[in-house]
């Protein structure tokens, strides 16, 4: 292998290391404030990603729309501004229509699903 070679492998070595031990912080946008469900459950995310990876890839969270409003995550998250967003999925409905419809067709099933439950448990203590 000639010094050519040689300088490559250290180039690719380094930067191959440099990879595995650096520490990735990533930005997440959310519409929603701090106190909501929607939130809550992105903050777990983000600790369980952090647990995951050693500490290896953090996510921080921005709510209430502090990063990009509700509307912009979308366009945020394809642009590669941000590597990751929550919104509403009934935002897709312009390219899919099956998402403007979503949002009703889990409200009429957890409405049924509710009540079949409701009439099929019996209280015990």
């Amino acid at each position: 292998m000639g010094p050519f070679w040689a300088q490559i492998w250290v180039f690719c070595s380094r930067d191959v290391h440099s990879l595995i031990v650096r520490h990735f912080n990533r930005d997440m946008p959310t519409p929603y404030p701090d106190a909501t469900f929607h939130t809550v459950n992105i903050k777990k995310f983000a600790e369980d990603v952090k647990a995951a990876t050693n500490g290896g890839l953090t996510i921080k969270i921005h709510s209430a729309g502090s990063l990009f409003k509700h509307k912009q995550i979308k366009k945020a998250v394809r642009s590669g501004q941000v590597p990751i967003g929550e919104f509403f999925k009934g935002l897709l409905a312009n390219e899919n229509p099956v998402c403007a419809i979503i949002p009703y067709l889990v409200k009429v099933l957890d409405t049924q699903c509710s009540r079949s439950t409701i009439k099929s448990t019996k209280m015990t203590r």
